[in-house]
């Protein structure tokens, strides 16, 4: 998995890494964590990785790529917490 760009998580990239690479990643996933630190954009980088077709998946420059760099890929939901943080599921 491609993760240029991405500073800080290392042991959490690691991990996603892992499982990329051994097509283990799962279906859901849950990132928590202080506002900013950069949840949503690992989430989405690792979505991209599964959409993109190139040798090192995400590109970021194919249009699946900038869909789901933008949330606006569609096989992509994103759950957002409400105003009460709660996310409605």
């Amino acid at each position: 998995m491609n993760i240029r760009g991405i500073t800080g998580h290392t042991a959490q990239l690691r991990h996603l890494s892992i499982l990329s690479s051994r097509g283990s990643l799962r279906g859901t996933f849950i990132f928590t964590g202080m506002p900013g630190i950069g949840k949503k954009t690992i989430a989405r980088r690792v979505l991209a990785s599964l959409f993109c077709h190139t040798a090192d998946p995400p590109c970021l420059r194919c249009p699946s790529c900038r869909q789901a760099g933008a949330g606006s890929h569609p096989d992509i939901i994103e759950l957002l917490p409400d105003e009460k943080g709660r996310i409605p599921i």
